[in-house]
C-alpha cells in the first residue's frame, strides 16, 4: 500500500511544499466529498467492460474511463439534486454532455501542463496526501488502514487515484505557473480600489413601453390588414396562441379537503382517521365556514389535509373542469362565485369547497379575433418607438438645462433613486444588469451630471442623473492594503488569462480532430429526459 511513501518522504523540500500546499487545497478538501458510484449509480446505464463501453472519451493520447465518468457524473449528480431538489432533471439539464466535457477539458489542460514540464512528481503527490487528515490514524500519522478504507469505499485502485490525484495537481500548477505570470502593479491596483470603492447615488427616470398612452387609428388597422404580410401575421398569432381566443368555461375555487385511512395521497395525520372520523369532522368544518363572518382561507390554512394548501389558503387557482375529478368538478361548476359546496366526496376524501371567481368559455374565429390581434401587433411595435422616443426627448431637454416638467407630467414619470452603488456597478437597484453602466458610471463626477446616454435594459429605457458621490478614504490604504490589492489583482488577472488558455487549448484539439466522445455516454442525457417524462 501506498508503495512511493517511503521513497518520497526522505527527500521532500518541506518549505517548498507550504510555499505551494495553497494550490492544491481544494483539492484535497474534496477528497472528503467523493462518493462511490457503485453504492448509487444514478446513470441508471450498465456500460460494459468491454469494447466501446469501457472508454467514455479520448483526448489525444488520453482515454477516460467509464469508470472516470461514472464518479464524475455521481458527484455532478449529487450537486445538482442539492441545488434543484424537486426540479432535478439530469436529462434536461445535459449532465452527461457537462460532465463528459468536463472531463475532457481538464485532460487536455494536463496534456499542455506535462507539455510543459509541470508534471506533479511522485515526491509533490506523497507530500501532500501524507498531510490530508481524511488519511490519518489516531496518532495523527498518515495511515495505511485509513488509506485502503477511503480507496474501497470509494471504489479506487492505488495507482488509479495516484493517477487522478497527479492529474488534479498537474493542472493547478499550470494554473498557478499562469497566475505567478500576471503582475499588477500597486499604483494600478490604487487606481482599481479608487474605482470599486467609490460610490455614486442616481436619480433615474424609467420608461416603460407598457405603460406608454398609445392609440392606434382604425385606419392604421385597415391598412395592416390590407397588406398580404400583415394578414398572414395575424393568423400567425392566432394558430400560435389559441388559448387567447379559445378557452373552455373555468372557475377558480378554494377548499378543504379532510382525508382519511386508505385515501388516495393521505398523509400521514390523515391515516390515523377513519372515514367516518373524517365525514363528520368535514361537517363539522362545513358548519364553520357557514357561519357568518366565518374566515374560509383561515379555516382552510388551519384544517384542511392539503401540504400546499396549508400554506395557499387552500386555493386550486384557475382550472377547467377536465383538470379535477369528475366528482369535485360537478359539484364546483354549479356554484356560483362566492358559493360554498356542500360536502363532497372524491377518492382524495371529502372537500369544502368554495368559488372566487369564473369564467365563461371561449370561442373565437380568426375573422372575429382578426382587428384585435392586428391593433395589439401595432401596439407592440408602437410602445417602444414612442418610450424611446420621450426618454430621448427629456434627455435632450435635461443637457440643454430645459425645464422638463411638462413632459413628466405628460408621461406620468417620476425621478427615483438607485440608493448607493460602487463605480463599476454592472446591475443598478431598480434598473438591472447592463454591461454598458460601469465604465459610464466612472466619469460621473458632479450632482446633477447625466449618464452620457439612454440606457436600454430589457426593453426599458432609463435616463439617469448623478445625485451624489462619495470618493473613499485613502488613507485606509496602507502600504500592506496596496501590497494585498496588487495580489488580489494579479490572481483576478491569472485567472483570466487562465480560462483564454483552457479555450485555445480546447479548440487546439477540436480543429486537431484529437477529441473523441463516446455517444453511448452522450445518450444518457436522452435516455434520462424519457425517463422523466414518462417514456
Amino acid at each position: 500500500m501506498f508503495r512511493m511513501k517511503d521513497k518520497a518522504l526522505s527527500g521532500m523540500d518541506g518549505d517548498k511544499l507550504n510555499k505551494n500546499f495553497w494550490t492544491y487545497a481544494v483539492l484535497l478538501s474534496a477528497l472528503g466529498a467523493m462518493t462511490f458510484f457503485g453504492v448509487c449509480d444514478p446513470t441508471g446505464a450498465k456500460f460494459g467492460r468491454g469494447g466501446s463501453g469501457s472508454v467514455a472519451a479520448k483526448v489525444g493520447g488520453e482515454k477516460i474511463s467509464r469508470i472516470e465518468f461514472q464518479r464524475a457524473y455521481q458527484r455532478a449528480y449529487s450537486q445538482y439534486q442539492r441545488i434543484y431538489q424537486d426540479a432535478f432533471d439530469p436529462g434536461q439539464l445535459r449532465l452527461a454532455h457537462t460532465v463528459l466535457r468536463e472531463l475532457v477539458d481538464e485532460r487536455a489542460l494536463y496534456l499542455k501542463a506535462e507539455a510543459m514540464g509541470l508534471r506533479a512528481s511522485d515526491d509533490e503527490i506523497v507530500q501532500l496526501l501524507t498531510q490530508e487528515d481524511a488519511f490519518k490514524g489516531e496518532d495523527g500519522k498518515f495511515s495505511d488502514e485509513t488509506f485502503k478504507r477511503y480507496l474501497d469505499s470509494n471504489g479506487y485502485t492505488e495507482s488509479a487515484f495516484l493517477e487522478d490525484i497527479r492529474r488534479s495537481v498537474t493542472v493547478q500548477k499550470l494554473r498557478r505557473f499562469v497566475a505567478d505570470s500576471s503582475y499588477v502593479s500597486q499604483k494600478a491596483a490604487e487606481l482599481d480600489y479608487r474605482i470599486t470603492e467609490t460610490t455614486l447615488d442616481l436619480s433615474y427616470l424609467k420608461f416603460d413601453p407598457q405603460k406608454m398612452d398609445v392609440t392606434v387609428a382604425p385606419a392604421d388597422i385597415d391598412k395592416f390588414l390590407a397588406d398580404a404580410s400583415g394578414k398572414a401575421r395575424a393568423k400567425e398569432y392566432f394558430e400560435k396562441n389559441p388559448a387567447e381566443f379559445n378557452r373552455p368555461e373555468q372557475i377558480k375555487a378554494r377548499h378543504i379537503l379532510v382525508s382519511y385511512k386508505g385515501a388516495r395521497n393521505a398523509t400521514a395525520d390523515a391515516e390515523k382517521r377513519e372515514k367516518d372520523a373524517a365525514r363528520k369532522l368535514a361537517e363539522d368544518l362545513l358548519k364553520e365556514v357557514q357561519t357568518p363572518g366565518a374566515d374560509f382561507i383561515v379555516v382552510a390554512t388551519r384544517a384542511t389535509d392539503e401540504p400546499s394548501g396549508k400554506t395557499s389558503g387552500g386555493d386550486l387557482g384557475w382550472f377547467g373542469r377536465e383538470a379535477m375529478d369528475k366528482s369535485f368538478s360537478d359539484a364546483a361548476f354549479v356554484l356560483e362565485k362566492g358559493q360554498l359546496s356542500g360536502i363532497v366526496e372524491t377518492p382524495f376524501g371529502f372537500h369544502i369547497i368554495r368559488v372566487e371567481d369564473k369564467k365563461s368559455e371561449l370561442k373565437q374565429t380568426l375573422e372575429a379575433a382578426e382587428r384585435q390581434i392586428a391593433e395589439n401587433l401595432l401596439l407592440k411595435e408602437k410602445r417602444p418607438q414612442i418610450a424611446k422616443e420621450a426618454a430621448d426627448k427629456i434627455f435632450a431637454d435635461l443637457k440643454e438645462g430645459k425645464p422638463v416638467d411638462q413632459y413628466l407630467a405628460q408621461y406620468h414619470l417620476q425621478w427615483a433613486s438607485t440608493g448607493e452603488v460602487h463605480a463599476d456597478a454592472r446591475y443598478l437597484p431598480g434598473i438591472g444588469a447592463s454591461s454598458e453602466v460601469g465604465d459610464a458610471l466612472v466619469g460621473l463626477k458632479q450632482p446633477g451630471e447625466l449618464f452620457p446616454r439612454v440606457l436600454d435594459v430589457r426593453g426599458n429605457f432609463y435616463v439617469l442623473k448623478l445625485k451624489q458621490r462619495k470618493e473613499p478614504d485613502l488613507s485606509k490604504l496602507t502600504a500592506e492594503k496596496r501590497k494585498q490589492l496588487a495580489e488580489t489583482s494579479s490572481l483576478q488577472e491569472g485567472s483570466q488569462i487562465f480560462a483564454q488558455l483552457a479555450k485555445k487549448v480546447e479548440a487546439d484539439l477540436e480543429k486537431n480532430s484529437t477529441v473523441w466522445l463516446n455517444p453511448d455516454f452522450l445518450a444518457l442525457d436522452d435516455a434520462k429526459s424519457r425517463e422523466n417524462n414518462g417514456g
